[in-house]
């Protein structure tokens, strides 16, 4: 059905208004797409946007798997530089892509999606966002495999192609790119 209204749409090149609770289906539909929670405008982008670019936490969970970390900005970004510097957990310290007017001390989440971490049993040499960890769990999916790392108190949900394996109680190094880690409000 997806593939028959997309067609028609297409052939048509009339406005659709489509109303659906499956954020699959509207990703696939949609060219915007706005999101309410609770009567309220959340965010009104393309579906690309709304996944790798969340306006807020919800949705950021709304809208597929997310690791959403607790965080407070080290160091915002400059006029020079995009990114910025968060701390999570304890000790960890991650580059990230911070909201406009983010300041020192500033609490928010900082979000991860799950294909985006990459996991390895050896520290990359030039990744700016390393995180050892110890995999406490895995799920098969067919073509996929979700790992659950635990580092600094946090666990990562990690999702790789079904190739990739790790064992339960394995010491592995996740990392992410900065443009990646998403911080929000």
């Amino acid at each position: 059905m997806r593939i028959e209204l997309k067609e028609l749409h297409r052939r048509t090149g009339i406005t659709f208004v489509y109303v659906t609770h499956d954020q699959a289906e509207a990703m696939v539909l949609s060219d915007r797409i706005a999101v309410l929670n609770r009567g309220l405008l959340q965010q009104y982008a393309e579906p690309r946007t709304l996944y790798e670019r969340p306006a807020n936490r919800f949705i950021a969970d709304f809208m597929g798997a997310a690791n959403l970390l607790p965080g407070v900005v080290e160091e915002p970004p400059s006029i020079a530089k995009a990114l910025g510097v968060v701390g999570v957990g304890s000790a960890l310290r991650l580059e990230a892509l911070l909201p406009d007017g983010a300041t020192k001390g500033k609490a928010l989440t900082v979000m991860m999606r799950p294909e985006d971490i990459v996991i390895s049993r050896e520290a990359p040499e030039r990744a700016p966002n390393i995180l050892p960890g110890i995999v406490i769990a895995s799920n098969f999916l067919g073509s996929l495999v979700d790992y659950f790392v635990e580092t600094d108190g946090l666990v990562l949900h990690v999702q790789v192609s079904r190739a990739t394996t790790f064992e339960r109680e394995e010491h592995v190094y996740l990392s992410v790119e900065p443009q990646r880690c998403i911080g929000i409000d």
